[in-house]
């Protein structure tokens, strides 16, 4: 059975999507380069645990942030 590996998605107040990985083992975490996504990456924990993360398998993630981008793409009028 796979064990399934968590991403989290947090906006700054800059407005920047970080994307960050968690261990199924320990919970640590790690960076994810948005640019990654597309070509997948290898996440080595600092426990030592290693899960390479095909660029297929990241898929989701990449629909999430097509979506997220959709949803911040919006006009007000101010009246001045």
């Amino acid at each position: 059975m796979e064990t399934p590996v968590k991403i989290h998605f947090q906006c700054n107040p800059q407005g920047c999507i970080s994307l960050t990985i968690q261990c199924p083992t320990c919970n640590g975490q790690q960076d994810l380069p948005i640019a990654d996504v597309d070509s997948g990456i290898g996440f080595i924990c600092k426990c030592g645990e290693d899960f390479p993360i095909h660029a297929e398998a990241l898929k989701p993630v990449a629909r999430e942030l097509d979506e997220l981008h959709l949803l911040i793409q919006r006009t007000i009028a101010l009246p001045i």
